[in-house]
């Protein structure tokens, strides 16, 4: 096998090894024998940035939830991919949060409205995530979820990633959510959303301009699963806009595709990124979002 396309791969033969079935009743980062280990840190899964895409992610997560023990993997997650990390580190039943959406989408007129969500829907992730989210979940997701911010400066880089995942409380924590989902003006009509005192917009957006699904710096740890909607065929042929306002039928049917493609055996995954001089043509999935 070609040794570029071979580093490429590498992650997801790791991950077969580290990520056990319910049905033998192992956890995500189990060392199973001297061989099939890895690091003594768990398994990292990567949620990239997809807009509506949210809800294929969801579906996927639902899959993995049901086909493996994750709950001792690290998760990490920019713009709706955090939300999805977050959920997926609170074991928030995705059945139960597509359910919660609905009804607030319902409420708030989405289906009615010329545009859509556009203006309401950061106001709308607020209220769904105060509901599905545990109180305690600062606490479930502290150490082993982070959400990845972009903050705005005047200096130069203008633009600054940063991973959050010390998260204090609740609210602490659904204000970082709120700041790695913020597309500015679209979501609630500011350019800017606050998170401890800086100018935060989408935490996917340092990713978009470099066209990746993700950017991984020298001293993060490789990702076992970079969980991207974009390796979904079947999902791609529709040509949904990210931020485009679908039916309510369209919406589940996303998230059934995301589950489908999980439990036909197809691995959610776009591998993490080669080394910089075998890049170019050899990720499985492009794009930022």
């Amino acid at each position: 096998m070609n040794n570029a396309v071979q580093h490429i791969l590498e992650p997801f033969s790791k991950v077969r090894g580290l990520l056990r079935t319910r049905s033998v009743d192992k956890s995500c980062s189990e060392k199973t024998s001297p061989s099939s280990q890895i690091t003594d840190q768990p398994p990292l899964i990567v949620f990239p940035g997809g807009g509506i895409y949210f809800w294929w992610q969801a579906g996927a997560v639902k899959a993995l939830q049901e086909r493996y023990d994750i709950d001792k993997c690290s998760l990490t997650g920019a713009s709706a991919g955090a939300l999805i990390a977050v959920l997926a580190g609170c074991k928030i039943d995705m059945d139960y949060a597509l359910q919660v959406a609905e009804r607030l989408a319902v409420q708030n007129g989405v289906w009615g409205r010329a545009c859509g969500l556009m203006g309401i829907w950061g106001s709308i992730i607020y209220e769904w995530l105060d509901i599905i989210l545990p109180e305690n979940a600062a606490e479930l997701c502290r150490g082993r979820v982070s959400v990845s911010v972009t903050s705005v400066h005047s200096s130069f880089p203008p633009l600054k990633r940063r991973s959050v995942g010390d998260f204090g409380t609740k609210r602490d924590l659904m204000q970082a959510c709120l700041a790695s989902v913020h597309i500015p003006f679209f979501l609630d009509g500011r350019l800017f959303s606050g998170h401890r005192g800086a100018a935060c917009v989408d935490g996917s957006l340092t990713f978009v301009l470099r066209g990746k699904p993700w950017h991984f710096r020298p001293d993060e740890p490789e990702p076992a699963l970079l969980v991207d909607h974009r390796t979904d065929e079947a999902l791609m042929a529709r040509r949904w806009g990210f931020l485009q306002t679908i039916s309510q039928d369209a919406f589940r049917h996303m998230y059934q595709l995301g589950y489908a493609h999980v439990m036909r055996g197809h691995p959610p995954v776009a591998a993490a990124p080669a080394a910089p001089d075998e890049q170019a043509g050899l990720l499985l999935a492009g794009g930022g979002g």
